[in-house]
């Protein structure tokens, strides 16, 4: 796994907290112990999780590492769902979850719920593959571009400061992720 540089995600919640706009349906998490113990039915995970942001809903987006002994700059992001599914690692660093925010993170909840509902039903759900066309997912970023005024500025910042361009293929970029973690459903329930 790729660290990331130590003053990126300070560097991100200062551009978050300097935007002139709104650039995402991200948003920063003030105080977010108690919405993360509100969140997790086992209060000893708590510990496991730093908040990073989260998705309109209410559901957070976070470091995770199932090892404590883990620094969480080398841990992949994962969404904690405020509707209880979908929860899943997406992003397998900061710099794989930048690259993908322009997206939106409706995008990143659309991707999960199918690769939810497409694992619980998969005669009856397409796969993430079928669904997320490349002009589906073209779809999502140029509806973030359209809705927010902010969307280049965070495009801007990503290149410029991030070090960190658009994923080409986001749809490969949370599958990989996926596929590369411990199931973080199946670990909430232990």
């Amino acid at each position: 796994m790729t660290e990331i540089a130590p003053n990126l995600l300070t560097s991100f919640v200062d551009f978050c907290e300097k935007a002139a706009e709104d650039f995402s349906d991200f948003e920063l998490v003030r105080n977010p112990e108690p919405k993360l113990s509100k969140l997790l039915d086992n209060q000893g995970k708590v510990e496991y999780f730093q908040v990073i942001g989260q998705h309109g809903t209410a559901s957070l987006i976070a470091f995770w590492r199932d090892n404590k002994d883990i620094d969480f700059a080398l841990s992949p992001i994962v969404w904690l769902s405020s509707e209880g599914f979908p929860n899943s690692v997406f992003a397998n660093s900061f710099a794989d979850f930048l690259s993908i925010l322009p997206y939106g993170t409706g995008f990143i909840y659309d991707v999960l719920s199918n690769y939810y509902y497409h694992k619980e039903s998969p005669d009856l759900q397409p796969s993430p593959e079928e669904k997320f066309t490349p002009d589906e997912i073209s779809s999502y970023l140029a509806e973030n571009k359209k809705r927010y005024e902010g969307h280049s500025e965070l495009v801007n910042w990503l290149n410029r400061e991030a070090k960190v361009g658009i994923a080409n293929d986001p749809l490969s970029v949370i599958k990989v992720a996926i596929v590369s973690h411990v199931d973080l459903a199946s670990w909430l329930r232990e």
